[in-house]
């Protein structure tokens, strides 16, 4: 069993190529032989254990996937003394941007590894169903963030272009089975993102326990396919995944209210949580704690590597009386007094806590934007603004807040909802809109060719049929 678990594990990683960045990405001609194929539960689940661990990287949603796309606009900027970190992406310099390339295709190596084998597991049909499920939903998300980094979404294509990311859908064992084969078109990706979660969705189970939503759930599944349907302008679909999303989550995922809000992202889980990343103290006991945590980076602490703050524009988007303001603390930085967050408080010690990827909350607001976009709606669109902000201290949204008015507080109330969680580069991004900066830096336009990030290069030079993504 072990060797097989190691044997996928060392693929995954030549896939990925030595940096794990640069290598060619490669795909099978053929599919697993069945003498190579895992048969035994233990085997198979160890694998997909391994897809949350690959999620928890700190390139990933342990600190770049959630604080990145709030630099890149005007949520937070740098320090006095960064560290070097950030600054570039401050500056939205050519290739400072999210790169998931080398980090991701070793996962989803593994998820259609499972895909593949989870039919043939000696275990219950709820258990194989679980490990399917969960495998089409990571690749999902593999996939989702991948392709809103390295294109545009539907609709909003600039000069035509409509590259993709490379689709894997069959797992290799073996790098000699591997193939050249070109990037997919954005349409065509969120096409196969769509169908996974669809599967997702009847294959998981409703978490159970709070612990339940440590893993993907039926409700995370149909939560992160509403998010998918957002980024495509599908408004009636967004509204019913979210609200299948909302009837299938887990018993104790509540919304905050305005007197727990700020405990509730020292509680494991977060009471608004949908999926969050479990991490384990003795997975950082060494230095990793100090140098790349969200505690560190984001807050300033003792021994820490305080490296992002709050805009200014941001700390002013808040209404008088908003509890979501509390979640700062003013610090002195550089002789200046500033704006740090507490969002991540490092409960678990060694500057770590858990990361909540997706929180109810995110839910009702996906919910307020679909229903705000289609006619007839807006009334409910303004019930659904008006249980987050009833829930942080604010005043329900008033009926004659309609049209613009009401879309502009939509997207107010994801600023200041969802800050520092990776949502405010790709806000704009998704509606071909500029990207805003804070003061004395220059806005980003939508038509920049730095509103994509790159590929990279060992890519486009190994592999001919990858087309780079124009100005780089």
């Amino acid at each position: 069993m072990y060797k097989k678990i190691l044997a996928v594990s060392i693929v995954s990683l030549v896939l990925a190529g030595t940096s794990c960045k640069d290598a060619l990405d490669v795909q099978p001609k053929q599919s697993l032989a069945a003498s190579s194929a895992l048969t035994d539960f233990a085997s198979v689940n160890a694998i997909s254990v391994s897809l949350y661990s690959r999620a928890q990287s700190f390139s990933y949603y342990g600190q770049r996937m959630l604080i990145a796309p709030e630099v890149l606009a005007d949520n937070y900027t740098t320090t006095a003394n960064p560290g070097g970190r950030y600054v570039s992406e401050r500056l939205n310099l050519p290739g400072a941007h999210l790169d998931l390339w080398g980090i991701l295709y070793p996962a989803i190596n593994e998820a259609n590894f499972i895909i593949a084998n989870a039919d043939r597991v000696e275990a219950t049909p709820d258990n194989k169903n679980a490990l399917k499920g969960q495998a089409f939903f990571m690749r999902a998300m593999f996939n989702h963030d991948m392709v809103r980094i390295y294109g545009y979404e539907p609709g909003y294509s600039v000069n035509g272009w409509s590259e993709g990311i490379v689709l894997r859908t069959v797992p290799t064992d073996d790098v000699s089975k591997a193939d050249f084969k070109p990037r997919s078109s954005v349409t065509e990706v969120y096409k196969q993102i769509e169908d996974d979660l669809k599967l997702a969705t009847t294959l998981l189970p409703v978490a159970v326990g709070s612990s339940g939503v440590f893993r993907a759930s039926k409700g995370a599944a149909f939560a992160l396919l509403a998010r998918v349907y957002l980024y495509q302008g599908k408004w009636a679909l967004a509204e019913q995944a979210a609200t299948d999303a909302i009837a299938n989550k887990q018993s104790t995922t509540t919304l905050a209210t305005a007197a727990n809000y700020i405990a509730a992202f020292a509680a494991v889980p977060n009471t608004e949580s949908m999926f969050e990343l479990d991490y384990r103290t003795e997975q950082f006991s060494t230095v990793d704690g100090i140098n790349n945590s969200m505690n560190s980076l984001s807050q300033k602490t003792v021994g820490g590597v305080f490296s992002v703050r709050a805009t200014s524009e941001l700390m002013n988007s808040f209404e008088t009386g908003d509890v979501r303001k509390t979640v700062f603390a003013e610090v002195v930085d550089g002789g200046a007094t500033v704006s740090h967050s507490l969002k991540f408080p490092a409960h678990k010690g060694n500057y770590f806590n858990n990361i909540p990827v997706i929180r109810l909350s995110e839910v009702y607001l996906i919910r307020a934007e679909a229903r705000a976009n289609q006619a007839g709606k807006e009334t409910l669109a303004q019930e659904d603004l008006s249980t987050i902000r009833t829930r942080r201290g604010l005043a329900a949204v008033p009926s004659t807040t309609v049209g613009t008015n009401l879309m502009s507080l939509i997207f107010n109330e994801r600023r200041v909802e969802l800050h520092l969680e990776g949502h405010r580069f790709f806000d704009f991004k998704r509606r071909g809109l500029n990207i805003p900066k804070p003061a004395g830096v220059t806005q980003l336009l939508y038509t920049d060719f730095k509103v994509l990030a790159s590929l990279p290069q060992a890519q486009t030079i190994l592999n001919p049929l990858i087309k780079q993504n124009p100005g780089y």
